[in-house]
């Protein structure tokens, strides 16, 4: 769920205000900037914070307090960055800090770095001083064939059936495998990541006899994106209702509460059974993995 900072107009992931079990008027980036977020009053954060049983941080009415001027083109450029980062890969986040991400953005914000954004998230952290070289050469996978290999494989995993944002090669870089696209193909993160640098062949051999595995995961994703999907609903109904009356506590509300905490409920259970039929996949495809490179060193 995203919020809006108090100060910046930035409007972003829930995560950006949330430290242990406090939950900010106020963004990470303004925080960073050393502004106090018990000068910020911020009502949807407030309303949020009791929603999901967290402390709210800021201040308890309206204040005069100036809001950060940032132009709206500005404001673009930093969502865009700060989004395209929530999402990048482990090696991104293993090399490139958030906090050293914020501190560039600021510096960019105060005209100290000059950044033309052309939509490349890897081209934009380049503009900003970062060193992208090391980084895994999928990341250098340019933007048209992204889109086309999403569109191509309807943003599903060719591997498990799951949703897929995840671009893999088919014969990994470590091995020769080149950007063609012949050589891509779309999986989730979690497949591209089991995979590795393994052989495709075994890969997909490996993949196969987990197929009812992979039916299951399938069915569990779907039920639990629909499930997260009506509690947002209702977490939007409920901040909606007490802005409008400006009640936090009535009947209404404690219907609202009640209904979100027993979809909360049944999320855990999903989540739970989720996550071991995960870990069996992996489990699995890694020891079959280990396996054949025994196998294949007793050959030679």
């Amino acid at each position: 769920m995203k919020l809006t900072c108090a100060s910046c107009p930035l409007r972003l992931e829930s995560f950006h205000f949330i430290k242990g079990k406090r939950l900010f008027s106020i963004c990470d980036l303004c925080r960073l900037r050393g502004l106090n977020f018990e000068d910020y009053y911020n009502y949807s954060n407030q309303v949020y914070a009791q929603v999901i049983a967290l402390n709210y941080c800021g201040a308890s009415k309206v204040s005069a307090t100036t809001k950060q001027n940032i132009t709206p083109e500005f404001c673009r450029i930093i969502e865009e960055i700060i989004s395209e980062y929530d999402y990048a890969s482990v090696v991104v986040k293993k090399n490139i800090s958030r906090g050293q991400l914020n501190e560039r953005l600021l510096a960019y914000e105060n005209h100290e770095i000059n950044l033309v954004n052309v939509g490349n998230f890897f081209d934009n952290l380049t503009q900003l001083g970062f060193n992208v070289e090391s980084l895994h050469n999928l990341q250098r996978v340019d933007h048209s064939t992204r889109m086309w290999l999403y569109h191509h494989y309807h943003q599903t995993c060719q591997y498990c059936g799951r949703i897929g944002y995840s671009i893999d090669h088919i014969n990994p870089v470590s091995r020769g495998g080149s950007n063609e696209i012949s050589n891509l193909i779309l999986s989730c993160n979690e497949c591209n990541k089991l995979k590795g640098n393994m052989p495709y062949e075994w890969f997909q051999e490996f993949n196969l006899k987990t197929l009812a595995i992979n039916q299951k995961l399938v069915i569990n994703e779907k039920q639990i994106n629909q499930l997260k999907s009506s509690q947002e609903a209702l977490s939007r109904q409920l901040a909606a209702y007490s802005h409008r009356t400006r009640i936090l506590q009535d009947d209404q509300t404690t219907i609202y509460r009640q209904r979100i905490k027993a979809q909360q409920t049944l999320l855990d259970g999903l989540n739970s059974d989720y996550q071991s039929l995960r870990n069996l996949r992996k489990n699995y495809i890694k020891s079959c993995y280990q396996i054949a490179l025994i196998n294949k060193k007793r050959e030679e």
